[in-house]
């Protein structure tokens, strides 16, 4: 259950889907987290694919070990992961998903609020936009 949960801060290497996780500090994702509601409107996009990607990739890897699919364990500072099998403890089990839950919570707050910031952005745009369009028409019909 430590060494579990110590992976979890100390850092990650894991297997998702064939494509070795480079190792991953819980800080590091905090602090990306925290940079995603500050995603410009301009970039949301761009920024949010590479969020979303890394994100998902993240959570599929602590699913699995949640599940006992995966485990970690730690040696000098460093975290390895096993790709064997493992019976999980159910306490254990269920702090993992409550952990993964809360990240989840966590996650989806961040990118509700980086998302309304860009549609409110791409609001106010098209609405000046229409207005520049408004007053065009109207110059128009008076130049008649």
């Amino acid at each position: 259950m430590k060494i579990l949960c110590l992976s979890l801060f100390l850092g990650i290497i894991g297997m998702v889907d064939g494509a070795i996780q480079e190792s991953i500090n819980f800080g590091e994702i905090q602090e990306q987290l925290d940079k995603m509601s500050e995603v410009t409107p301009e970039n949301y996009l761009k920024e949010i694919q590479n969020f979303r990607s890394y994100y998902s990739q993240y959570i599929q890897f602590r699913q699995k070990l949640c599940q006992g699919e995966m485990s970690t364990y730690n040696i000098n500072g460093q975290t390895y992961k096993t790709t064997q099998k493992k019976n999980i403890p159910k306490a254990e089990k269920k702090n993992c998903l409550f952990e993964l839950s809360n990240f989840k919570k966590l996650y989806l707050t961040k990118f509700y609020q980086a998302r309304k910031n860009f549609l409110q952005y791409s609001h106010e745009k098209r609405l000046k936009d229409l207005e520049v369009a408004h007053k065009r028409a109207i110059t128009n019909l008076e130049d008649i």
